[in-house]
């Protein structure tokens, strides 16, 4: 048994406390004990710990089990809120009901709370009616025979209600009342509320169950996409009940206000609607939606009341699709042939595919839409792991509110302010479109008379110059001293005189980068040639060379003088070559062989590419080389050497149609290359050998068949 967010904390809190078998709670300040077995006991736990932790209420001020005297009767309300610790004035009466409750029954627990407002002293203001899953929250007129919606219950010490409930990210209105952000939903909550709407839909009996499936299906779509437009933090959902305020306190315009409340918000669902199946394929398939919504807008707000608090795109696919297949069980299954593949089944298949983001995916038995559903969630799995800091990251201005970031225009020039590479430059650049930007940088916008390239050029120009006047060094990081940089005595010509400034600097930058790149590019070509000769010399190539000298220098290293070597000159060279044969001895023992494999380069200098000893061809820049291609599952090839470039990117020389191809490896089968490689320095060449490549939940794997 599972409990919900706030029970959990309530439990944390020493608010309740529940058994280990889960068969009692104990409302610990109230001391008292009820069975929590009984599904509305679970219902009203969750609510009176979210009373004191989201509507901050003091368990002080909180009635459980309330006696009312109703006529002759005497009952027990679930719960009152008091404006008082002494429990004179109560303020909010609550009525909780288990989940799977039904309409009709929800409707009755409203009168019954309605029943105890009237019965009790003349100060409730608030009536709420809950299943966990639903909620209708009423103002309290004890005069007055019409129920005023309100979209809420009100917060501990706030007057003035807002109009709506959920907003995105949550927030806070200006009278400090905290919004609602939507919430994920547990599978067996969403099965309840795919029940519960549902059957609120067909069972008075207005619509067969199919019409109302199709009906509950446009809904979960308006939702969805109400979901996924772009919002401001607090602002609110269309997909909510928001109630509209009476004009007077009269029940003629509470009753208005109310049939209002339904109008707008079929309209707003209706747009949603409209706006939503004019996207992408829909807009050209008129087999998807093609028929309106048909509900009337009493029906659609009992349909919202289900599913306006619950933020179905977080809520995970698994627990959507076990929900959606658990509620259409029995239903579809039975009365129309439609059957559900299980769960653990299709995720299975979906995983041994090589499905990605360019992939088309066909299911031509498409039942609840699971195939397909799965694909999509393992390319959103895999650019997730791509790119993990997606939500974090800036794309928009909106974005831009719920950060501590700020959005520079195009034309604004940037100084970084804040970094260690304030010890020997000062970085600055020219905003040529809106970019978002953090503290580390200023944003300085030129007046009118001033080309932002000028000012741009005049820190490039001027860096090494300004660095001792503006920087301030500590002992952790650089800044720029600000009141010193707004003192800068900055030249300033005429605009006609700037604009030649600006062209004469492009120019000269231009030659300068130019230059820096073909010297950059000769000495990449350099140090190609200088690291084949160190990878020769230390696999073999050069080896014997190289034990040679180093045997010459320690020889020449035991004589004191010239004059000792002249004593017995005769016999030095016998020495010398004795000494040289037990080095190369004793170097031969230690590996035993020399790497078949040697890089053979071109002789021109420019080449971007050699052939090793396979007869593959090997760019010098390993980045060119082409990835190997391990999908999801496993590969299969007959590698011929395995080896890494200058920077230690693993490479593998593997046989192609009869052809030596060299591809690049992941660097996560670096250490794997490695070894292969040291393995062979010591004597055991593994290859040529069959070797299987394979890849599982973007994780690699090789294994030598």
């Amino acid at each position: 048994m599972s409990y919900g967010i706030y029970t959990q904390e309530g439990i944390k809190k020493g608010l309740i406390n529940i058994t280990e078998d889960e068969s009692v709670i104990t409302y610990i300040h109230h001391n008292i004990t009820r069975n929590y077995k009984n599904p509305e006991e679970r219902v009203q736990a969750e609510i009176f710990c979210k009373l004191i932790l989201w509507y901050k209420y003091p368990v002080e001020k909180i009635g459980l089990y309330v006696p009312v005297t109703d006529g002759s009767t005497k009952k027990q309300a679930d719960i009152f809120v008091y404006n008082d610790i002494n429990h004179t004035s109560p303020l909010i009466v609550i009525e909780c009901k288990k989940e799977d409750v039904s309409e009709q029954e929800f409707a009755q627990a409203t009168n019954q709370a309605f029943s105890y407002a009237h019965f009790t002293a003349g100060t409730i203001k608030y009536v709420w009616t809950t299943s966990g899953i639903k909620n209708a929250y009423f103002k309290f007129d004890k005069e007055s025979s019409v129920r005023e919606t309100v979209s809420d219950i009100p917060q501990h010490g706030i007057k003035k209600l807002s109009s709506y409930k959920y907003a995105y990210n949550g927030g806070t209105t200006a009278s400090g009342q905290q919004l609602f952000p939507l919430a994920k939903v547990t599978e067996s909550e969403l099965t309840n509320i795919f029940k519960q709407a549902h059957q609120a839909l067909w069972g008075g009996g207005e619509l067969n169950p199919s019409e109302a499936f199709d009906e509950l299906d446009k809904l979960i779509f308006c939702k969805i996409f109400d979901e996924k437009k772009d919002r401001d933090v607090g602002e609110p959902y269309d997909f909510q009940v928001i109630p509209v305020e009476p004009e007077n306190n009269t029940e003629e315009a509470k009753a208005k206000a109310e049939a209002e409340t339904n109008k707008r918000l079929l309209k707003r669902l209706t747009a949603l609607y409209e706006e939503g199946r004019q996207i992408g394929e829909r807009k050209n398939d008129p087999e998807i939606f093609k028929d309106n919504i048909k509900l009337n807008a009493a029906k659609a707000r009992t349909v919202v009341s289900y599913l306006e608090g619950v933020d179905l795109l977080s809520t995970d696919l698994d627990s959507k699709g076990r929900a959606f297949e658990t509620f259409m069980g029995s239903f579809f299954r039975g009365d129309f042939g439609q059957y559900f593949t299980p769960r653990n089944i299709v995720s299975f298949i979906v995983d041994s595919l090589p499905i990605t983001n360019k992939s088309r995916v066909l299911d031509t038995s498409c039942g609840s839409g699971g195939f397909l559903l799965h694909a999509l969630d393992k390319v959103r799995k895999a650019a997730t792991q791509k790119y993990p800091n997606y939500k974090a990251d800036i794309k928009t201005e909106k974005g831009l509110c719920s950060s501590s970031s700020k959005l520079a225009a195009p034309g604004s020039v940037l100084l970084v302010v804040r970094s260690g590479i304030l010890q020997h430059t000062i970085p600055v650049s020219v905003c040529s479109v809106p970019m978002a930007i953090n503290q580390d940088i200023k944003v300085l916008t030129p007046n009118d008379d001033v080309l932002p390239a000028f000012l741009g050029y005049y820190f490039i120009v001027f860096n090494k110059m300004l660095l001792p006047r503006i920087v301030k060094h500590s002992t952790t990081v650089q800044s720029i001293n600000s009141f010193e940089l707004g003192k800068l005595p900055i030249p300033i010509p005429s605009l006609s005189i700037q604009k030649e400034i600006i062209e004469i600097l492009d120019t000269a930058y231009a030659q300068k980068k130019e230059k820096d790149h073909q010297s950059e590019e000769l000495l990449e070509n350099i140090n190609s040639y200088l690291n084949n000769a160190w990878y020769k010399s230390f696999t073999g190539v050069y080896a014997d060379d190289l034990v040679c000298i180093n045997t010459l220098l320690n020889f020449m290293s035991h004589f004191e003088s010239a004059e000792e070597i002249k004593s017995n000159v005769n016999m030095q060279g016998e020495y010398f070559n004795a000494y040289t044969c037990q080095a190369l001895s004793e170097d031969y023992r230690k590996k035993q062989n020399k790497l078949p494999i040697e890089p053979v380069p071109s002789a021109n200098l420019k080449t971007e590419y050699f052939f090793n000893q396979r007869g593959a061809k090997v760019y010098i820049d390993a980045q060119k080389q082409p990835m190997i291609s391990i999908p999801n599952g496993s590969i299969r090839c007959k590698v011929l050497s395995v080896g890494a470039d200058k920077n230690m990117l693993p490479l593998i020389t593997v046989e192609e149609d009869g052809n030596p191809v060299c591809y690049r490896l992941p660097l996560q089968l670096s250490e794997w290359a490695f070894a292969m490689v040291a393995i062979s320095n010591m004597g055991q060449n593994l290859f040529p050998s069959e070797v299987v490549f394979s890849k599982k939940e973007n994780n690699y794997y090789a294994d030598i068949i």
